[in-house]
């Protein structure tokens, strides 16, 4: 806990691991809970607004948050009332990405959509994230 946050979850499964009883881990868990500890939300914010400029997808977001026993609800909440610009954040990836390409711009597309696809990002996301960059480079 004290080198980095944990979710509910987590720390209920580092508890289950060292054969400690269903009846004291939930115990801990609401004691940790009334302490301030333990705050899934808190920790999902936290989570989502460090990684948000890394050029993560929602739904690479929503899937980590996801394996780390967050509810759904929370992370579509936090993510709704978020400013994530997708379009923003698949554009600065395409910027980065097409620097190393090499080829003619016919398959340096098909790489970027393929690129961004493969980070989470949706077809019609991928498409503009290109269009929007072929523009810049032609101005």
């Amino acid at each position: 806990l004290s080198r980095s946050g944990k979710t509910e979850y987590e720390i209920k499964k580092k508890l289950s691991e060292k054969n400690i009883s269903e009846e004291a881990i939930e115990g801990v868990l609401a004691r940790l809970k009334e302490l301030g500890y333990i705050n899934d939300y808190a920790y999902a914010e936290s989570w989502i607004r460090a990684r948000l400029d890394s050029g993560m997808s929602k739904k690479v977001i929503s899937g980590k948050l996801m394996q780390k026993g967050i509810k759904k609800s929370i992370i579509d909440d936090i993510i709704e009332n978020s400013d994530v610009d997708e379009l923003s954040a698949a554009l600065k990836l395409a910027r980065k990405k097409i620097k190393s390409l090499k080829g003619n711009e016919r398959e340096n597309k098909k790489k970027l959509f393929a690129f961004l696809y493969g980070k989470g990002y949706n077809s019609e996301t991928c498409m503009k994230a290109i269009t929007a960059l072929y523009t810049e480079e032609i101005e």
